[in-house]
């Protein structure tokens, strides 16, 4: 993908563009998507900003949650435990854009 280096941190596999700026944003992918399908919103966005791709838990290689069927909250706690993702706007995919 577009300048993007893969990374794996504990169970979470993500795709980084380092960026030069203090701009840093987390792309959410929703369900039944993951982490490359942003790879046209990347090509647009500044290549100043920092961009984290996340592919969620049990999406690509990162690693399924513990529940069996796990909810929102799961899914808040995953991310709000990597520290790669502080201090990081958030971009949730069909959503809307919220600052952490």
């Amino acid at each position: 993908m577009n300048n993007l280096s893969h990374h794996k941190s504990g169970p979470i596999e993500f795709f980084e563009r380092k960026g030069h700026s203090e701009i840093e944003v987390v792309l959410l992918h929703g369900i039944g998507s993951n982490a490359l399908s942003f790879e046209s919103l990347i090509k647009e966005l500044p290549d100043s900003w920092r961009l984290i791709a996340w592919n969620a838990p049990g999406y690509g290689d990162s690693n399924p949650l513990k529940p069996d069927w796990p909810i929102a909250e799961d899914y808040a706690l995953a991310l709000t435990t990597q520290k790669m993702f502080q201090n990081c706007c958030l971009h949730l995919q069909h959503w809307a854009t919220v600052k952490q």
